[in-house]
């Protein structure tokens, strides 16, 4: 008998450390992400006492450790990881993938998360699926980006499906009335009164020894703690006059996203997933994606795409072997020509 023999380029190498990552919108406070990470904690030692020998009274799961806030004092962002035993000592016969697995299923959806992944294995260094999007439209590459998730959902053994836009924070937009025009204000002009009285602005610096203090000043608490504060906020205008900020400009809400990445100075966006590689075959997955790739950025014109993650690691291991099989070949040649 014969056929094909099946392989997968990057295997899973189960970890004995499971990790979870959360990640709520910018501007989320402490408190609610610390509350969904002491849930998923919770959810965590439900498992932990689940896989108990009834015998020895020892868990699978050995360490449980959970913390909220990210680098720069992000309070959007937290994370649970916990230690099982090394399967040469583990009475059940279960792996961290199965626990990873059931633990998602039990934390079930979390409201608002913008990112929520799960590892279990070790040595990887990129993502299954990589889809990256390049454009010079934020709103564009947005549209382009949901198709591909939606693409992405419809493959059985895909999960994880997220993109590397966030929403970020609400905003006010500035714009000038007709008024504001006529009195010689301009936009930039408004916002910088603006951020003065909000913000503050800087009066003087102090040296403390090694310490630069800056001095602020900037209208109380109570005078900055509305929407309303802000539209009866005086402007000074060039004709030396003062008035309220909603007779020359107009307050606009809207989102825009906390960090934009490029690259040859194209806006990108990465649409990201997780996938079950026992179940699937990758080769033919990502040769199905890109066609529909391919037949999508059509429709958008200016927008560029590219398999990136595992799919340009692989790619650029292939690319390597050319050369090294020309001189295995050479190499036996000659070995075989000096023996004769």
């Amino acid at each position: 008998m014969s056929g094909w023999t099946k392989f997968i380029f990057f295997p899973r190498i189960p970890s004995e450390t499971v990790r979870m990552s959360l990640t709520l919108p910018v501007g989320t406070p402490f408190d609610v992400t610390n509350n969904f990470v002491i849930e998923i904690a919770d959810k965590a030692k439900d498992l932990q006492n689940k896989y108990r020998d009834e015998d020895t009274g020892k868990s699978v799961i050995l360490n449980i450790l959970a913390t909220t806030g990210g680098r720069g004092g992000a309070s959007n962002s937290g994370g649970v990881r916990f230690e099982i035993t090394p399967p040469e000592e583990r009475e059940l016969a279960i792996t961290s993938s199965e626990l990873v697995r059931e633990w998602r299923q039990i934390i079930g959806v979390i409201p608002g998360a913008e990112s929520l992944t799960f590892r279990a294995e070790t040595g990887r260094s990129s993502d299954p699926i990589d889809v990256q999007l390049t454009g010079s439209s934020l709103t564009t590459l947005q549209e382009v980006a949901n198709k591909v998730k939606t693409r992405l959902s419809t493959y059985p053994t895909v999960f994880e499906i997220e993109d590397s836009l966030s929403d970020g924070k609400e905003e006010l937009r500035i714009e000038l009335t007709k008024q504001g025009k006529a009195v010689g204000l301009t936009r930039v002009g408004i916002s910088q009164q603006v951020r003065s009285a909000f913000f503050g602005a800087e009066v003087q610096r102090i040296q403390r020894g090694r310490d630069d203090v800056r001095v602020m000043v900037r209208l109380p608490n109570e005078e900055r703690s509305s929407i309303a504060n802000l539209e009866n906020l005086l402007i000074s205008t060039p004709l030396g006059g003062n008035v309220p900020l909603s007779h020359v400009a107009t307050l606009i809400p809207g989102q825009s996203p906390s960090t934009i990445n490029r690259i040859d100075l194209y806006r990108t966006v990465n649409v990201t997933a997780d996938v079950e590689k026992t179940n699937t075959n990758m080769t033919v997955l990502q040769a199905d994606l890109k066609t529909y790739l391919d037949e999508l950025v059509n429709q958008y014109p200016g927008v560029k795409h590219s398999l990136e993650g595992e799919a340009k690691e692989q790619r650029e291991s292939f690319s390597s072997l050319g050369p090294g099989i020309s001189f295995c070949v050479f190499h036996y040649l000659c070995v075989v020509s000096y023996s004769v």
